[in-house]
C-alpha cells in the first residue's frame, strides 16, 4: 500500500510529497493499515456467516500471522532498513490473502 508507506517518511517529507503517512502521521498511518487488515478478515467472516460465500473462504485465516507480525514491526521500529522486510511482507500478505481466498472459493465451487 503505497499510500500508507511509512518507510520513506523522512525522504518523502523533505521532497514535498503528500503521502497518507505524512498527512496523518506515522502512528495513525500504521493504525489505518491495521484497520484495513482487520476489515479484510472480518469481511470474509461476515460473508461466510451470511452464507454469501463458501466456508472454504476462511482459508484466508491461514495468512493472518504475517500482518500481525508486520504491524508489530511498524509499531516498534522506524528506521527504513528495519521496516523494509515488513513492507515486503505486507505485499506478500495481500498476495497470500488473495491466493487463499481464490483456493477456498474454487474448492467451494468444485465440492
Amino acid at each position: 500500500m503505497k499510500t500508507i508507506n511509512t518507510r520513506d517518511l523522512v525522504g518523502d517529507k523533505e521532497s514535498g510529497r503528500k503521502t497518507m503517512a505524512i498527512l496523518i502521521g506515522r502512528k495513525r498511518a500504521v493504525n489505518v493499515l491495521l484497520a484495513l487488515f482487520v476489515i479484510s478478515y472480518i469481511w470474509i467472516l461476515i460473508l461466510v456467516v451470511l452464507n454469501l460465500v463458501t466456508p472454504w473462504a476462511l482459508f484466508v485465516i491461514l495468512s493472518v500471522k504475517k500482518p500481525v507480525h508486520d504491524i508489530q514491526v511498524f509499531k516498534t521500529k522506524e528506521h527504513p532498513l528495519e521496516v523494509m522486510p515488513a513492507m515486503k511482507d505486507t505485499a506478500l500478505t495481500n498476495t497470500l490473502f488473495g491466493f487463499l481466498l481464490g483456493i477456498g472459493l474454487l474448492i467451494g465451487y468444485i465440492i
